[in-house]
């Protein structure tokens, strides 16, 4: 007995202490002690729904909990779930959410909240989309085959239903769904409901739509199916027809509450005169000392676009306009490509004063411009202008991301010419590597136009000035403290350089470059010295892809070359239009192509899984290219490199008239094996 009391008085202070913490005390009756459980259960009802418009909703979630916690029966409990339900959905807890209300249901059938419950559910399962699952609910919901709904509750399931069977790709089924659902007569449409019934109209085909409409006969279901009717023909691009439909239904009393939506698609009629949607502008230097560049590229845009291929569709015109290199002459082709030619978006140009030029005028007229530039911030002019090439700053990172936060280098050095390119890559290497916890410690620049780097490899590596034979015994070694050297410059100097290093002993770093390290003039002068040189890319055209392998194939017979990163990125942009020009529902104005490119993602193009980023640059993963057995290969293939392999193959060191790399295994980063002749810092 005394045991029996004592599991009653332990019980009894677990609750207590369970109350507690739930929230405020529990109310007591003067000179009455605790109230009943009912009564403590509805005080954590309430606490918890006022939780819930406070939108605490872990608080909320402890009281409902707190409450099952009690044991309660009946119309209690399903209260008690619904409220835990809301709670986990508002805190984001879905699957927490889903689980109390399928406890809901199976416990409580008859309970009035059971309405409720399948709507929360169905909308639970619509935002995961899983329409499949929410659809038959809906169905049943609106069926009559669980209780009598409110109108609200109708409404709510209708358009449930509506958004479901839309996602599905079934616009037309919708509406036939809301026809056969719905009584029309007495109902008004919501305003939430009238203008998801217009975007959901303007999906279906006119010829599938024209039937629906004629079998409506409340007024404001007519309204709103009219305007969705004339937003089909404007996707259609008909617009001769979206103009005589919209001025009818503006004679309509019942169209009053779409005027706002009127007055858009009107607006949109008129952009989609003054716009041929299958047209393209194109402005790239071809003439002038960029000439041969910009007929290359034009060459990959016109494979992008499909011109010479066998495609679904009519492919698009394209308007090509020559830069000349000038930004006045590239301003007065934007001009005329939008004025005269009517191009929904122009491709181009390169160079950075054109592009800056075009960006400015691009952005004034609104029509979107992908520019083929470097040039950091050029998106910056507007929401119409949109750029597709990596920049100097992703190149330096996508280095920084592999050597220092992969292989954990922390000591650079920068061998850089004194131009805005070498300047620009020096800035922001040195603070990339800073931010990383690094150090670069030391920065030796170079004239552009100099042959010679005698004197700044010395300095590099602090070698003496003076006449000597590196290599010999009395000679000084060079003090080697940094793990890597970073050279950006292009092939033609860069293959001056490196052989200077090799000469003075400077051997087993890594060597880091910018993507004008892709060029087989830099390893005809100077591979046998590159072993360990690794340089960003965004085009491997030795991809066994097929997309690439077709460009590649494709290209090479039309131009006698084979394409390099520039092309590719022209082909890619034009890729980008080409893919909404021929989806079902294409853009009919500029501003609806703008905002269509801004939501690219994921779409494969040569240069990877090609995504518009919020500052409207076409992201995709740069890869780390390394020069291995005659070829380009990317880094991430040759992962586990053995010290053994600078013995082999095509390796090669020391200096130039060594002949061939010092023996011995060392190797980039080898904190033990310093190479013979010099002295080696890390």
């Amino acid at each position: 007995m005394p045991t029996k009391r004592l599991v009653i008085a332990v019980v009894g202070l677990w609750v207590a202490l369970t109350m507690t913490a739930c929230g405020p005390g529990l109310p007591t009756g003067p000179g009455r002690g605790p109230v009943s459980v009912d009564a403590q259960i509805e005080e954590l009802i309430k606490l918890g729904n006022q939780r819930l418009q406070q939108g605490q909703y872990l608080q909320a979630g402890d009281a409902f909990r707190a409450g099952l916690r009690l044991g309660p029966w009946g119309e209690q409990d399903a209260r008690l779930l619904m409220g835990a339900a809301q709670a986990q959905l508002g805190a984001g807890q879905k699957a927490e959410a889903r689980q109390s209300l399928r406890t809901l249901l199976v416990k409580h059938p008859d309970s009035p909240l059971v309405v409720e419950a399948h709507l929360l559910a169905a909308q639970l399962d619509h935002d995961l989309n899983q329409c499949s699952e929410a659809e038959p609910r809906l169905r049943a919901l609106l069926g009559g085959k669980v209780r009598p709904l409110t109108a609200d509750q109708r409404t709510r399931a209708m358009s449930l239903l509506a958004s479901c069977m839309a996602a599905a790709g079934k616009p037309g089924d919708a509406l036939r769904a809301l026809r056969e659902m719905m009584t029309l007569s007495d109902r008004p449409l919501t305003p939430q409901l009238r203008e998801r019934l217009v975007q959901l109209a303007g999906r279906v085909p006119s010829a599938e739509l024209e039937p629906l409409l004629a079998a409506m006969r409340a007024p404001d279901w007519r309204a709103a199916m009219s305007l969705g009717l004339a937003r089909s023909y404007w996707r259609e691009g008909r617009l001769d027809q979206a103009a005589s439909t919209l001025a009818v239904l503006r004679s309509q009393v019942a169209a009053a509450p779409l005027e706002p939506l009127m007055a858009k698609l009107a607006q949109e009629i008129e952009q989609a005169r003054m716009v041929n949607p299958r047209a393209v502008g194109v402005i790239l230097p071809l003439s002038g000392p960029y000439a041969a560049h910009g007929r290359q590229v034009l060459a990959a845009i016109e494979l992008g676009m499909g011109l010479f291929g066998s495609t679904a569709s009519q492919p698009p015109t394209i308007y090509i306009e020559d830069s000349k290199g000038d930004p006045r002459a590239t301003a007065e082709a934007v001009q005329r490509l939008v004025k005269q030619r009517r191009v929904i978006a122009i491709i181009g140009p390169m160079g950075a004063a054109t592009s800056l030029a075009a960006a400015r005028l691009a952005q004034q007229e609104k029509v979107p411009l992908i520019a083929l530039s470097q040039v950091q911030g050029l998106t910056s002019a507007g929401e119409f202008i949109f750029q597709n090439f990596f920049t100097p700053a992703q190149q330096v990172e996508a280095l920084l991301k592999e050597f220092m936060d992969r292989r954990g280098l922390r000591s650079f050095a920068i061998l850089a010419p004194r131009n805005n390119y070498g300047s620009g890559f020096v800035k922001l290497f040195t603070v990339g590597v800073a931010a990383r916890g690094g150090s670069v410690v030391r920065t030796v620049s170079y004239d552009p136009k100099q042959t010679d780097f005698t004197r700044q490899v010395k300095e590099l590596v602090k070698l003496p000035p003076g006449n000597y034979r590196p290599g010999m015994p009395d000679s000084p070694k060079p003090v080697i403290d940094f793990q890597a050297l970073f050279i950006p410059d292009g092939s033609g100097r860069t293959g001056m350089v490196v052989p200077n290093l090799a000469y003075f002993d400077v051997n087993y770093v890594w060597l880091l470059g910018t993507n004008l390290w892709h060029s087989p003039q830099l390893w005809k002068m100077a591979g046998r010295y590159m072993r360990w040189a690794v340089f960003p890319d965004a085009f491997d055209r030795q991809s066994t892809d097929s997309l690439v392998a077709g460009f590649v194939r494709d290209y090479e017979e039309a131009m006698g070359r084979k394409p390099n990163v520039l092309d590719a990125h022209g082909f890619d942009s034009a890729l980008l239009l080409r893919h909404l020009m021929d989806r079902p529902d294409p853009p009919r104005t500029r501003d609806n192509l703008r905002r269509a490119l801004t939501q690219v993602s994921g779409l494969a193009g040569l240069c990877g899984k090609l995504t518009v980023d919020a500052d409207r640059r076409v992201h995709k993963d740069l890869t780390l290219f390394i020069y291995r057995d005659g070829r380009f290969k990317p880094l991430g293939d040759l992962q586990m490199i053995k010290p053994a392999d600078q013995d082999s193959g095509d390796a090669g060191g020391g200096r130039p008239d060594a002949g061939a790399a010092p023996s011995g295994d060392a190797k980039p980063n080898a904190p033990t094996t310093p190479a013979p002749a010099a002295t080696v810092v890390r």
